[in-house]
């Protein structure tokens, strides 16, 4: 029996057609938090050494803020009949994040193209 030329022809477009595709994104649960992280996508656990992590994502992050022309409520100390409201206010400060991720959540992971490292782009939450 001789075998289908067509066959054959899409058999190759196929293969060679999804070869430069880029991976797709991947959703993984943590079994484990930093700094020791362990990640789980379907039944693979992936470790440290093979994961990077978005900067937000780590406790202790920073990351400068500033707030212009505000509209504060409230005044200042009052002292006898005297206390002055405030017009505007301005800050610039450096923010630390407290969160990171813990067991239990659920993150969207893109690994590489070699898939040797997988980089966590961000935690995820169900839509309430």
């Amino acid at each position: 029996m001789k075998d289908n030329p067509y066959s054959k022809m899409l058999d190759i477009m196929s293969s060679r057609g999804g070869k430069n595709n880029p991976p797709s994104i991947e959703i993984a649960t943590v079994i484990q938090e930093p700094p020791n992280l362990l990640i789980k996508i379907r039944e693979l656990e992936i470790d440290n050494d093979n994961l990077l992590i978005a900067d937000y994502l780590l406790e202790n992050h920073s990351r400068k803020i500033s707030f212009q022309d505000g509209s504060p409520t409230g005044a200042t100390l009052v002292s006898g009949d005297h206390s002055h409201g405030f017009a505007s206010i301005g800050v610039e400060t450096e923010l630390f994040t407290k969160c990171t991720l813990r067991k239990g959540d659920i993150v969207a992971v893109l690994p590489t193209t070699d898939k040797q490292l997988f980089i966590i782009l961000a935690r995820l939450s169900e839509v309430m």
